[in-house]
């Protein structure tokens, strides 16, 4: 199946799920970080926090503050330019952040861009904190963790969330 048929009958599929009240809490999205995973991240936050929207996302006011990144009830986490990884100190203050009421009232997002970089082999603080807050989410809380190494994901991590694959593999949504 071609890359941008998979990317669209996974955002079709969230979007039923949404719809259906049947939505996952966390999703591991199996892809390009910059290209086609990063943007399905984008739509689905967007499919969330703007469900009544029709037309082109790109021209709607909450799809730009998530672009921009400016929305407060979305929280992005991404590895540090030196170590590379997601430090244990990013995500408690995840965790602070996440367990606080939504400044708008609804729903609350949060975005780690390479879920594999979670700590390193035999120092998984980090891993290990994010895991206690996906085990127990707060309501109205969805997590979307992106990847294009899904080997290096740890299995108790990958073992809590609907996988997506944007690649050479089947959709599993």
């Amino acid at each position: 199946m071609p890359l941008d048929q998979q990317y669209h009958n996974a955002l079709k599929g969230i979007q039923r799920s949404l719809s259906s009240g049947r939505l996952a809490h966390a999703y591991l999205i199996i892809g390009s970080l910059r290209g086609l995973a990063g943007e399905l991240c984008e739509e689905i936050v967007h499919s969330v926090f703007c469900p009544n929207h029709t037309g082109d996302s790109a021209s709607c006011p909450v799809m730009q503050k998530i672009r921009n990144r400016s929305n407060p009830d979305i929280h992005w986490i991404e590895p540090q330019k030196k170590t590379r990884i997601i430090s244990v100190e990013q995500i408690r203050h995840l965790q602070r952040a996440v367990f606080q009421t939504a400044f708008m009232g609804g729903w609350k997002a949060v975005i780690v861009v390479g879920a594999d970089r979670l700590g390193t082999p035999g120092k998984e603080e980090a891993g290990n904190a994010f895991l206690k807050t996906l085990e127990e989410p707060p309501e109205k809380t969805l997590f979307l963790l992106m990847t294009d190494s899904p080997d290096a994901v740890m299995p108790t991590i990958l073992s809590r969330c609907q996988r997506v694959f944007l690649g050479q593999e089947t959709l599993d949504v």
